[in-house]
């Protein structure tokens, strides 16, 4: 078996192919999904920043142990949409706001009303206020001055939704309520340890990228000359890492290197390590280690 490293520093100019947003702007999406992605997403498996630990007390995150929403259509929800319990048994509430602008009197409002007709009655540690668009500077600065309150806006809570969920979840989480087509545009190839060259980099073969590694391979023929080489196999296990600053073309030569070692001897199996596999990936059954050659292009 044969094993290729890669280590790089980021490009400077850096070009990523997953959306940056959920689609909760869809014309289908209304405020009822919206919550009802909002209190699915709390049971996933996902933590919450630790918005009430002192500056050196408490993990920098906290697991939740439940979540529900508070009511159905029609009924008085007391200023509040979600209810939700931390591991640390404190009470946190959620504020769901389905609207394109979030402004300063909107936060006002949002936070007096959850005070008054929630947090009189019961102990709150947290006041949580998620909009599915954009919301002001001065409504942020207003939650900020707030010791218990946080304010999101559709981009930063899928910021959180994406990189705190278990990959699995996320996935499952997405195509329930936006669809495949939108799960896929997030998570572009499946929960697989291992995937084929095609299959890693299909992410960058959307027609509209300007950023891709499609064009012919320019050069490099002794380097690739000699990395096919080394990834065709030969006695035993090895191991090659190789580093080089980001953008000088080494994941291009990797595809080009994966193509040549299957297309001499079809026999052989190249696979790259999928860098968005959860835990629960499904493992590969090689069927003969020896003629099996990874890359991992880190």
């Amino acid at each position: 078996m044969a094993l290729l490293f890669y280590k790089e520093k980021m490009p400077i100019n850096h070009t990523n192919p997953i959306p940056r947003v959920l689609p909760f702007d869809a014309d289908s999406f209304d405020w009822d999904d919206f919550e009802r992605f909002c209190s699915r997403w709390l049971v996933s498996g996902t933590e919450l920043p630790n918005l009430t630990r002192d500056e050196h007390d408490g993990p920098s995150r906290l697991k939740i142990v439940d979540a529900q929403q508070v009511g159905t259509s029609g009924e008085k929800q007391h200023g509040i949409d979600i209810l939700v319990t931390m591991e640390n048994r404190a009470t946190w509430v959620v504020q769901c706001k389905h609207v394109e602008k979030f402004g300063k009197t909107d936060a006002t409002k949002a936070i007096e009303k959850a005070k008054r007709e929630f947090g009189s009655r019961y102990p709150v540690a947290h006041y949580l206020i998620w909009v599915t668009g954009k919301v002001s500077a001065e409504a942020t600065l207003l939650a900020h001055e707030e010791d218990s309150v946080t304010l999101w806006s559709a981009e930063r809570l899928s910021t959180d939704v994406i990189l705190h969920t278990p990959p699995s979840q996320c996935r499952q989480l997405i195509r329930a309520c936006f669809g495949p087509e939108w799960a896929k545009a997030f998570f572009p190839i499946g929960d697989h340890l291992l995937l084929t060259e095609a299959e890693f980099f299909s992410r960058w073969e959307s027609p509209d990228r300007s950023f891709h590694h499609q064009a012919a391979l320019a050069g490099r023929s002794q380097d690739l000359k000699s990395l096919v080489k080394f990834a065709s196999g030969g006695s035993g296990k090895k191991a090659l890492i190789l580093s080089g600053a980001g953008g000088i073309g080494k994941s291009r030569l990797l595809r080009e290197v994966a193509r040549e070692v299957e297309k001499s001897d079809p026999e052989r199996w190249v696979r790259f390590i999928n860098p968005n596999a959860s835990r629960d990936a499904d493992l590969p059954i090689l069927k003969d280690i020896a003629r099996t050659t990874i890359i991992h292009d880190d």
